[in-house]
């Protein structure tokens, strides 16, 4: 979607088109975790388009 590497020419959405997050635990470890992207949100792509 919005970036595109020669060396990676499949684009694989289903796993990688989500948040990516740091929190720290009760521990105070931190922990990465995904959350997934409303793709109906206000900012869709059509929303984007220039208006001029």
């Amino acid at each position: 979607m919005a970036f595109y590497r020669l060396d990676y020419p499949e684009k694989n959405d289903d796993e990688w088109f989500c948040h990516v997050n740091l929190k720290k635990d009760e521990s105070g470890q931190m922990v990465l975790f995904k959350r997934p992207v409303d793709r109906r949100s206000r900012y869709s792509q059509r929303s984007l388009q220039c208006c001029c």
